[in-house]
């Protein structure tokens, strides 16, 4: 049986939360696309990344900087075939330690029994000036 999209949305937030790049994977299609809507230092878009290689080669560098452990889902909001998460909390930039209080909001699409799609908004100029990168 296919876990609903609430289910799989727990189960992906509790992998990221545990910085569990494989199980976040194991939420993810084969032919998955991840995107952040925002923009790097310069003004150009974030290029979306393509494929489950591609994913999990990025989040095996991003897990361990990014400490989701006390970010928690707010809401989910649900369709046949979509999810909407609102992920809150405090969030730690492990190079310096700064911890900071952020909300994202994810928009998951779902396809033969897992996510497809996912369209992640941050605020972005808050984690570059946490990075430490000009902006």
């Amino acid at each position: 049986m296919r876990p609903d999209g609430h289910e799989l949305a727990i189960r992906l937030y509790a992998a990221r939360s545990a910085n569990d790049v494989e199980g976040v994977m194991g939420c993810l299609h084969p032919d998955a696309s991840f995107e952040i809507a925002g923009t790097l230092p310069g003004g150009q878009p974030i290029p979306p990344l393509v494929g489950r290689d591609a994913i999990r080669a990025r989040f095996h560098g991003l897990f361990p900087r990014w400490d989701w452990s006390d970010m928690r889902v707010q809401r989910l909001v649900l369709t046949a075939d979509t999810v909407v998460a609102e992920v809150g909390g405090y969030m730690r930039e492990t190079s310096s330690g700064q911890r900071f209080p952020t909300i994202i909001c994810d928009i998951l699409d779902l396809a033969e029994g897992r996510f497809i799609r996912v369209r992640e908004y941050a605020d972005t100029f808050l984690m570059a000036r946490v990075a430490g990168l000009s902006i």
